[in-house]
């Protein structure tokens, strides 16, 4: 949640500076290292349930190292593949809305709401990730659980990018400077 935090922070004073958040700043630093770790934690929980499994069946009769002639790695490329390709269409909006907060000024809540739509939509992508093995469908809670953590936190970053550009207009507007000369 800290990491969250920071990137955030990162973007919404990245936009600030007038320094454009891009997509491979958001692929590097949120979408990688998450599915690193979401990789990493499945090989090694599936390596403990293959090795527990194998070992009450065959209770020693046979080498485990030859049981275990499986790569784990490809079971899960094909999630890694289709979550990458979800947060990839959600930061694509993300992008769209704050480096063109311009085209929102006008509607800052439609850029809130198409946010939120999109943040529902990659929701529901996640959901129906079907991985055929039962054993790996807690690798889908795990993405879903990070999901509903950055959704609300994207959505403040646009608050915040709009408040930010709307606070300065408003007291230039409050005090009539814009209509003397």
């Amino acid at each position: 949640m800290k990491c969250l935090a920071l990137i955030a922070a990162l973007c919404f004073f990245g936009v600030c500076a007038g320094q454009g958040v891009t997509m491979d700043f958001l692929t590097d630093n949120v979408v990688t290292p998450m599915l690193d770790q979401i990789y990493q934690n499945a090989i090694n929980l599936l390596g403990q349930q293959i090795s527990g499994l194998f070992s009450g069946l065959f209770g020693g009769k046979r080498a485990l190292p030859d049981l275990m002639n499986m790569n784990i790695g490809e079971v899960v490329t094909q999630f890694t593949a289709q979550v990458k390709q979800v947060y990839q269409r959600l930061f694509n909006v993300f992008l769209q809305i704050v480096q063109h907060v311009e085209n929102w000024m006008q509607k800052p809540n439609l850029a809130s709401i198409e946010f939120a739509r999109a943040g529902a939509e990659a929701q529901k992508a996640i959901s129906q990730i079907k991985l055929g093995v039962n054993f790996l469908q807690p690798l889908v809670n795990l993405v879903q659980t990070h999901l509903q953590a950055l959704i609300p936190d994207f959505e403040g970053i646009i608050q915040q990018v709009f408040g930010a550009i709307q606070q300065p207009i408003q007291s230039l507007i409050g005090t009539g400077s814009l209509l003397q000369p």
